[in-house]
């Protein structure tokens, strides 16, 4: 959970943008497997769809902020050993095994805080994605400590404080805490 570079230069944002669209060429390309309409949902390897963004009268749209879904990197395994180990492991599974351990990163521009945005999108994607499309198990999530109002959008839509790292990420040249939520389902 490191943040972007600062200075944040356009050739940023096109290498993060570029990275993005892989993904959701990657994962769409997985789902564009025949399907009959009889037949099960399809499992997916992640989302596609991770940008937040508002429809305005005029048909132009405004940029909210981003929400997505990948397979976690197992960052709260503090020994690189196992947690190796635990990746490659992981690296194995298909997008059907429900034993998959998914991580949720979100963010909202600045001046769209506070106004239930991101519980409304975080919902939907739980709902209409997640569960049916992903069969996700455990959902991770990790906020810098004393980010109260994520941790409060995340335990609104059924995740879990589990604990908290101290000096765990470095955040423009300061040491910060962070705070591991989970979210499961039975």
């Amino acid at each position: 959970m490191t943040g972007p570079p600062l200075p944040y230069q356009p050739e940023h944002g096109l290498a993060w943008l570029s990275e993005q669209m892989a993904e959701a060429e990657k994962i769409l390309r997985h789902l564009e497997d025949p399907l009959t309409a009889e037949g099960p949902v399809k499992k997916a390897l992640g989302c596609p769809v991770r940008i937040i963004r508002e429809v305005n009268e005029d048909g132009s749209d405004t940029f909210l902020g981003y929400l997505g879904i990948y397979r976690s990197e197992r960052k709260e395994i503090l020994d690189e050993k196992e947690r190796a180990s635990v990746l490659a492991e992981d690296a194995w599974k298909g997008a059907d095994d429900s034993s998959i351990v998914w991580v949720i990163a979100d963010w909202v521009v600045p001046e769209r805080h506070s106004q239930g945005i991101m519980t409304a999108a975080m919902s939907a994607l739980m709902k209409s994605w997640v569960i049916p499309r992903l069969d996700a198990r455990r959902i991770q999530a990790s906020v810098l400590e004393g980010n109260i109002a994520s941790i409060k959008v995340l335990e609104k839509v059924g995740f879990k404080l589990r604990g908290t790292i101290s000096a765990y990420e470095d955040v423009k040249g300061v040491s910060r805490g962070t705070q591991w939520l989970d979210w499961t389902r039975d």
